[in-house]
């Protein structure tokens, strides 16, 4: 069923047609990275092919964004140019391909903006969350797991989570069990 879904859905190679935002193509990068890439889905034939492609796909269309103005979001007049950053982009996808195949039951695994976010029964996962595993960080304020690419400056943000999410756009890879 996962061929059909590939051959289906690639003629032509368009993984990311009708992408107009980076936000967007990252978006559907990740959708398309939980169902494809062959540690997730490793009974998928030629996964790692059609991985390969969607990464040259992606990395192509990501830095043709490079230089534009986007809007900060669909309510907002606030603009932001977006300029492309492989050791960024490449880290965050790696990051969360790694929390994906722990298989950690009961921890909901969140993108939001640039930033990972681990909640849930985590205490379990301690050990391989922290720095001497994957490299997550523990929000005290949050009770969440983080991890970020940036350089983090401690700042304390008085923001709900919930708008946080609505701010910088949510993607979630895995829901708590």
């Amino acid at each position: 069923m996962e061929t059909r879904f590939y051959v289906k859905y690639n003629k032509g190679a368009q993984w990311f047609a009708g992408c107009e935002t980076p936000d967007q193509a990252r978006s559907r990068y990740h959708k398309l990275a939980k169902r494809f890439h062959p540690d997730v889905n490793p009974t998928l034939t030629d996964a790692t092919a059609i991985m390969q492609e969607i990464n040259a796909h992606y990395e192509r269309d990501m830095r043709g964004f490079s230089g534009e103005t986007f809007a900060q979001s669909e309510r907002s007049e606030k603009t932001y140019t977006y300029t492309y950053n492989e050791a960024k982009e490449t880290g965050i996808q790696d990051k969360i391909v790694q929390a994906l195949k722990l298989k950690m039951h009961g921890v909901k695994i969140e993108l939001v903006g640039s930033w990972i976010w681990l909640s849930g029964n985590t205490k379990v996962y301690k050990d391989l969350l922290g720095k001497n595993g994957l490299g997550f960080r523990w929000s005290g304020k949050r009770q969440m797991w983080y991890y970020t690419t940036q350089r983090y400056r401690r700042r304390a943000s008085n923001a709900s989570f919930s708008s946080i999410r609505q701010k910088y756009g949510s993607t979630t890879y895995q829901e708590a069990d």
